[in-house]
């Protein structure tokens, strides 16, 4: 991909407490044992995003934007290299029952920033995820139950001010609808999506999912 526009980014970087060089200011007002146990304790390490410091300031653009605390901004990153498949199968096993699948790769999805200040770039989706169903029919009495599972990999998720990993999940579905007996224009479906109520995020900074339970009354005219 040529020009490869990112997600929103902040562009106006934090700049927080270093412990020498704070340690550095404060030998001038006291003594060099005193500065250096102050800058310990409220002072960060060179390099360690675990632990930065406290914030002293954000550093932002003059002019006309000026004044603004957090600017987020698309970037062009310019070219990135990736390469991925897709796999899909649909076996009919008989004339009611139908079993699919499909499979998608792809060879990267976090392009580490270059240079100074460069920022990681993150296609917000798995390398790997998958899918499979199992379909029962009976068209006379309008009647199908299906079964679903999905599997989505990990992947690093940078979008604007939301910057975290997404844990891998697994989640299975049933849905099943049947024509209602003396009312052939009417359908009614349940759907159970997350049947084990495993406790997940699809995206990061989004809640928490779980069970979730639909029915639907359908009627055509």
């Amino acid at each position: 991909r040529q020009n490869f526009i990112s997600p929103l980014s902040v562009v106006t970087p934090n700049v927080f407490l270093s412990t020498q060089s704070l340690a550095t200011y404060l030998g001038r007002f006291m003594s060099a044992e005193q500065a250096g146990a102050l800058a310990a304790g409220i002072g960060g390490v060179d390099g360690n995003a675990l632990a930065p410091g406290i914030p002293l300031g954000t550093v932002g653009p003059t002019g006309r934007l000026a004044g603004t605390d957090i600017l987020l901004s698309y970037q062009n990153v310019g070219d990135v290299r990736l390469w991925g498949s897709d796999l899909s199968v649909e076996v009919a096993a008989t004339d009611n029952f139908t079993v699919s699948g499909n499979y998608s790769w792809v060879s990267k999805n976090l392009f580490e920033g270059q240079g100074i200040g460069g920022s990681d770039l993150s296609t917000n989706a798995p390398r790997h995820k998958a899918f499979v169903s199992a379909r029962y029919r009976l068209p006379a009495r309008d009647f199908a139950v299906e079964f679903r599972a999905r599997s989505v990999g990990a992947f690093r998720m940078i979008d604007g001010v939301l910057v975290g990993d997404v844990q891998r999940f697994t989640v299975a579905d049933v849905e099943a609808g049947v024509a209602i007996p003396g009312a052939t224009r009417a359908r009614l479906t349940a759907t159970v999506q997350n049947i084990a109520d495993k406790r997940h995020a699809e995206f990061f900074g989004h809640p928490m999912l779980g069970r979730l339970v639909m029915t639907r009354l359908q009627y055509r005219f």
